[in-house]
């Protein structure tokens, strides 16, 4: 289904010519070795239930799109998440802090390791939903090859997602030269204080940049500064919503029509947010 657009054409492309030349500018002089590359990262932190759940279903997307190095990081969990990642046999990278080092640390610990120009970014309470288009890798990245303003490619599967909110800024539908469709996110308003807009904000924090699943380019990740650190369930507000008032002033997001490969059970709050960070 086709979410509805709430924003003229005409907004659209005035978002679009505010952000191109620097978009341009950043994709230039950040690019890595290989245009087209690809890496699946994975973070985890003491969720064993919720990683053995998501390992189970990514055998499949490991089957359907082989080539992509994939790296699990991982927060202070024990071996009983470890060892599954380990044995499982898709990973060809595992790093693992000995203690919960927070979210954004370990992010930017692993951002910087990356030779790949776009990340495939999922955290461990999501699940692969097989079902759409087997090359949807390759169609993301035509949206990245075609479209310089986009940065983040929204991958959650949720029904009403597009419409439960009323800070969405969907413009109208865009189809790359070989037939992907979707649908741009322009940054949440900016004087909506009810969900967490302020007017000093330089931008919305919603709609654009968010953690998992998504898929973004590493050049806008490096331009726009580390993810900033947080304590308790500040960690996903800062690695989020803050990292957000900078990130959404620069680029756009873009959500595909026909494919979106993960949902997110309902899984119990990540341990992590009770460490000491």
């Amino acid at each position: 289904m086709i979410p509805p657009q709430n924003v003229s054409e005409a907004v659209y492309r005035r978002e679009v010519a505010k952000r191109l030349a620097r978009c341009q500018e950043t994709i230039l002089l950040g690019g890595r070795p290989h245009w087209d590359s690809v890496a699946m990262m994975v973070l985890s932190c003491k969720r064993a239930e919720a990683a053995k759940r998501l390992l189970k279903s990514l055998y499949r997307l490991a089957a359907e799109d082989s080539g992509t190095p994939w790296i699990w990081v991982d927060n202070g969990s024990d071996d009983d998440v470890l060892v599954p990642v380990k044995e499982s046999g898709l990973f060809q990278t595992v790093i693992h802090h000995g203690v919960n080092r927070g979210m954004g640390f370990a992010i930017n610990h692993a951002m910087e390791e990356i030779r790949a120009e776009h990340i495939l970014f999922v955290e461990d309470d999501l699940v692969y939903v097989p079902g759409g288009p087997e090359a949807w890798i390759r169609q993301c990245l035509s949206i990245f090859r075609e479209f310089p303003e986009i940065g983040i490619i929204k991958l959650k599967r949720k029904a009403d997602w597009d419409t439960m909110y009323p800070y969405r800024r969907i413009g109208p539908l865009q189809t790359t030269s070989t037939g992907v469709r979707f649908h741009p996110w322009l940054p949440s308003p900016r004087w909506s204080f009810r969900w967490g807009q302020r007017p000093w904000y330089p931008a919305g924090i919603h709609n654009c940049w968010s953690l998992g699943p998504v898929m973004f380019r590493w050049c806008s990740w490096k331009e726009n500064g580390p993810i900033p650190s947080g304590r308790g369930r500040g960690q996903a507000l800062a690695a989020e919503e803050v990292y957000a008032r900078t990130y959404n002033t620069k680029w756009l997001a873009a959500r595909p029509v026909d494919f979106a490969p993960f949902s997110q059970p309902v899984t119990p709050e990540s341990p992590g947010f009770g460490d000491r960070v």
